[in-house]
């Protein structure tokens, strides 16, 4: 779980340069209907994408670069995952229309209330509540399906309903804020777009206000004298005041819905990056095919299988310990042949006259004893070990000559904006 997904990305987002021009020409695009929507959101997912997979970058350049090839591709896949998903609460909005319908005719009966009609209008009631809950979790599953075709291409991925719903239960809060930021920011540029509304409408009300109050000011004299002009001028006197004040109010509202267009479109970028931050505690990279396991339930999965391999592991370390000191235990079987040497003596004692004879056996048993306990066999073991040792020293600095050939080949991969500004620090030296 990551703190400050909205500060980091709004960083992000003031790092880049002219990003609010880019802003203002998705504003534009948002007066097609369907490419605008589609256009924007590949542009904005295909930049939370990049720092999902711990890429970082700044906005794209320009819009209709197409950089990955797949700008309209994902945009459009995702465009579908919004409309399947939008579809779950809507389902119920239709059931609770069709019932408070039902409700509405029933209570109108001829022979007085139907008794049915209360019962309809209660359950018109909950299937409402319960399309306002849907429309809540469908946002959600919007967001993180979103995330989910974005990074395997693919709309299928953006349906799976139970591996989004793992990462959600994984971190609920992290959507919780990112949805309360979208919330504050809303009501923050609501309170001044209706402030500004307000003020705007005065000030065309207060220039058109005489005119009107003159227009009914004599009723008398006009009804009067009903072929005067004076009545006609006064009203072509007002409409000549409204007039352009509609045309101002006109303009007005195109300039509202335009400034409204660049807030979503701004909220749909900062959106897109703040999960983006979002899906990258994740760890992307070890993600597999759509229906594996995600990382975090195999590290679930982990304690189990420790408790299971450090105990296996100590029985085969255990065994080879035991092996070596047998060994030495078997070094006894040498006082054997002692003993039945032993015995002949005690045999041989019989015939007294045959001493002599007695101390040779004795001499060449001394000499069975070294051979029996063979010393070369002892610098034996330690042999291996000076063999083992030897190589063991090459081994560990053979993989250090290759360890910076992977970090070089992985340098590039990351940023790919990290050439343009190596070769700027590169071509700053040399002139200092």
């Amino acid at each position: 779980m990551q703190a400050g997904y909205f500060s980091t990305a709004w960083a992000d987002i003031k790092s880049t340069q002219g990003w609010f021009g880019k802003m203002c020409l998705l504003a534009l695009l948002q007066f097609v209907p369907v490419f605008g929507q589609i256009v924007l959101l590949g542009y904005a997912y295909g930049w939370a994408r990049d720092i999902a997979w711990n890429v970082h970058k700044p906005l794209p350049a320009r819009i209709f670069a197409n950089e990955d090839g797949k700008l309209y591709r994902r945009g459009w896949f995702l465009f579908l995952v919004a409309l399947v998903i939008s579809l779950v609460p809507m389902v119920f909005l239709i059931i609770s229309d069709v019932l408070s319908a039902t409700s509405s005719v029933a209570s109108y009966a001829s022979y007085g209330v139907n008794a049915g009609a209360g019962a309809a209008a209660g359950f018109s009631m909950l299937f409402y509540l319960i399309y306002l809950v849907a429309t809540f979790a469908a946002m959600f599953f919007t967001w993180v399906g979103s995330m989910r075709a974005s990074i395997y291409d693919n709309i299928s991925a953006g349906l799976q309903f139970g591996q989004i719903w793992k990462m959600m239960r994984r971190d609920g809060g992290g959507l919780f804020r990112i949805f309360g930021m979208n919330l504050i920011f809303g009501l923050i540029f609501g309170i001044i777009l209706f402030v500004l509304s307000m003020i705007v409408f005065a000030i065309c009300f207060a220039s058109v206000a005489p005119q009107i109050a003159s227009l009914g000011g004599s009723p008398y004299y006009d009804y009067s004298y009903p072929y005067s002009v004076t009545g006609s001028n006064q009203f072509a006197a007002v409409l000549s005041a409204i007039l352009p004040m509609l045309g101002i109010l006109f303009v007005f509202i195109i300039i509202l819905v335009y400034i409204c267009c660049v807030f979503d479109s701004f909220m749909a970028i900062l959106t897109a990056r703040a999960l983006g931050y979002w899906t990258r505690q994740f760890d992307v990279a070890q993600w597999g095919a759509q229906a594996d396991p995600m990382p975090f339930e195999a590290q679930q999965q982990a304690p189990y299988q420790t408790y299971q391999q450090p105990y296996q592991a100590q029985q085969p370390q255990a065994q080879p310990v035991q092996q070596p000191q047998a060994q030495p235990t078997q070094a006894a079987p040498v006082a054997q042949p002692t003993q039945p040497a032993a015995a002949p003596v005690a045999q041989q004692e019989a015939p007294a006259a045959q001493p002599a004879p007695q101390v040779a056996p004795t001499t060449p048993v001394v000499a069975t004893a070294p051979v029996v306990v063979p010393a070369p066999e002892a610098p034996a073991a330690p042999a291996p070990e000076a063999s083992a040792a030897e190589p063991a020293a090459p081994v560990v600095e053979a993989p250090a000559v290759p360890a910076p050939a992977a970090e070089e080949a992985s340098a590039p991969a990351q940023p790919q904006s990290a050439p343009a500004e190596g070769e700027s620090s590169e071509g700053s030296a040399p002139t200092a």
